[in-house]
Formats: structure tokens, C-alpha cells, sequence
């Protein structure tokens, strides 16, 4: 196991490889919404945990959802739930 602080947070990783492009590039890899649900902000407003293996990426940015069949609702209107989770979390929870 490979592990880095970054930004206050210790991150782990499965291989020398995937650390190396983390350190690249930092930003690109973080989770949206604090890697909290991107379907639980987008719906409701509410953090939700995730599995880190329900995932997508669009735009270059890393969205995780709470679970594979939350994951699938929230991939047939993505964009309505990223209009959302980013207001959401821009009014209510960054910077905080």
C-alpha cells in the first residue's frame, strides 16, 4: 500500500503508478462534493457515504455515488444532478 498526504488528508493507493499521476496531478483525481454521494447532494442536499468502486468521470472531474444501482439512476440524468450537487455544495458545504 502507497500513501501521500495531500491537502490535510492521507490518500492511499494500490500501486507506485497510481500515486505518481495523484502527485501529478492532485486536483484532477479528488472527488467532487468532498467524495461524498454525487446522487445524494444532486437529489436531496444530504451527504451520503459512497463505494469507491461506483464511479464516473465526466469533464475531467471524479463523481462517486453510494452504491451501483444509485450510481445508474444518477448516470440517466447526470446533468441535472451535477447542476444541482454543484449549486448545493457551493451555497452549503465548501469551505467549510
Amino acid at each position: 500500500m502507497y500513501s501521500f498526504r495531500y491537502n490535510g488528508f492521507t490518500w492511499h493507493f494500490t500501486s507506485a503508478e497510481t500515486l505518481k499521476l495523484f502527485k501529478a496531478n492532485p486536483k484532477k483525481c479528488i472527488p467532487e462534493y468532498g467524495g461524498y454521494c454525487a446522487y445524494g447532494l444532486g437529489d436531496g442536499g444530504y451527504l451520503a457515504s459512497v463505494d469507491p468502486t461506483s464511479f464516473k468521470i465526466l469533464d475531467d472531474r471524479l463523481f462517486l455515488n453510494y452504491r451501483h444501482s444509485i450510481n445508474r439512476k444518477w448516470l440517466k440524468k447526470t446533468e441535472y444532478y451535477i447542476e444541482r450537487g454543484d449549486k448545493i455544495w457551493k451555497d452549503k458545504y465548501e469551505g467549510k
